[in-house]
């Protein structure tokens, strides 16, 4: 679930809700490299991870494709994946991430969607908040 929060200096928030159900929220943790946030349930099984730096293209895709600001995988609780990254006839579709396909800048119309076009681009910008509170992990980002 994505809900809007506020809109300040240009810049709109929204907070996006996994639920996360079928084991104890105590085995919730979560970790943080210079590369990925990542969501760990019981037996430290991955749950979700969050892309700060770009990930690594596959063999032969062009470089507009190249990405941050987004989670992937979504894993179930036993471990099956339900997100997908560069499937071949849709590149520019990964993981969780906001699709914006009518923004605008200085006047100008801008699609942050399709890649191919250059138009523009989201990205990871920094972390503001990643927080451990009885058994709940949440972590928010700024993307530009």
């Amino acid at each position: 679930m994505i809900l809007p929060l506020t809109q300040f200096s240009g810049m709109k928030s929204f907070l996006l809700f996994f639920w996360l159900g079928g084991f104890s929220l105590a085995a919730l943790e979560i970790r943080e490299d210079e590369r990925v946030i990542e969501v760990l349930g019981a037996e430290k099984k991955l749950l979700l991870r969050y892309h700060k730096a770009e990930s690594a293209l596959p063999a032969g895709v062009a470089k507009e494709y190249r990405r941050s600001g987004y989670i992937h995988p979504v894993n179930t609780t036993d471990g099956r994946e339900v997100s997908g990254d560069f499937a071949a006839d849709h590149l520019h579709h990964h993981g969780v991430f906001f699709a914006w396909t009518s923004g605008s800048y200085d006047g100008k119309a801008i699609d942050f969607w399709n890649q191919k076009k250059i138009e523009g681009r989201v990205a990871h910008r920094r972390v503001i908040t990643k927080k451990t509170d009885a058994g709940k992990v949440s972590f928010s980002v700024e993307l530009s």
